[in-house]
Formats: C-alpha cells, structure tokens, sequence
C-alpha cells in the first residue's frame, strides 16, 4: 500500500552532523537543526499513521520550487525519518529515489510518497 505524507522540509545534507572534539577523540553528532527535524519529522509520521511498506520500495520527493540548494541534498534525512519510524525497511531496499521541486508544495514542507516497488 502507498502512502503520501507532507514533513517538514528536512535540512540540507551539508548541515545533519558536525565534529565534536572531546578529550583528544572526534566525534560526528547530530547538529541541533537536524535532531530538531527529526523530531518534527516523527511527530508527523505519527500523526498521519501510514501502513509500512515492506521489502523493495520507491520514494517521491517534491519540494518547494523556491527552496534554496539542490534537492538531493534533502533525500537522506527523509530516507533516514522514514526507516526510523518503522515505515520502510532499511532504505538499502529503496529501489528509486526521484526528487523535484513542484510549485504546489508550501516552501517550509516535502511532499513524500512511498510505493512498494514492482518491476517496470
């Protein structure tokens, strides 16, 4: 069964983690923006109770047509939200990945649909 559900719009690939030195040892965290989004992301997916998919999936991502940056720097945190709430398997499973922008979708918001996967 497909699924569509509007999340926030996810930060940019370039700001999820950042380095953290500690005592002599780095370490990649979350950066505040990105644990923000997830949440928000979360409570989303909850709220809109969509059926899981399983096995082999494909993902649409539409995004604002005025967003600034490239769209597929906003695929990953949603892949990774969507794993996370149980609703897809592991996104190794995700068989196509197509973002665009669309001038319907509000500028602070992406549009995702999940489809189980079937052979063209």
């Amino acid at each position: 069964m497909s699924f569509t559900v509007a999340l926030p719009l996810p930060p940019s690939t370039n700001n999820l983690f950042a380095v953290v030195r500690r005592g002599g040892t780095e370490r990649r965290v979350r950066t505040r923006e990105y644990a923000a989004w997830s949440t928000s992301a979360a409570w989303a997916l909850a709220l809109h109770k969509p059926a899981p998919v399983t096995g082999r999936f494909a993902v649409d991502v539409a995004l604002p047509a005025k967003m600034r940056g490239d769209v597929d720097n906003r695929l990953k945190p949603i892949l990774d939200a969507l794993v996370d709430a149980r609703l897809t398997p592991d996104d190794a499973l995700a068989w196509a990945v197509t973002a665009r922008r669309d001038e319907t979708v509000a500028a602070d918001q992406a549009v995702v649909t999940v489809t189980p996967w079937s052979e063209p």
